[in-house]
């Protein structure tokens, strides 16, 4: 069965740089060589920036979230 998305939670804020940078290159390497979605959840925020789009949910008053949804091209 093939396998069309990915989603990693948490584990990233653990590594050091240099291995953050084989991780991130192995998962981009599998979206580029299978076209499988990969999805991380993280709060580290240089990752953010070697992503090519993220959903980050911010916390309001009254116990709401609003979403903010960035796509880079």
């Amino acid at each position: 069965m093939p396998i069309e998305t990915v989603l990693i939670d948490e584990g990233f804020g653990t590594l050091d740089p240099v291995t953050l940078n084989v991780v991130v290159q192995a998962l981009e390497n599998l979206q580029t060589s299978t076209g499988a979605r990969v999805g991380i959840i993280s709060h580290v925020s240089g990752l953010a920036e070697r992503i090519g789009g993220w959903v980050l949910v911010e916390r309001s008053a009254a116990g709401r979230s609003r979403i903010v949804v960035e796509v880079s091209a």
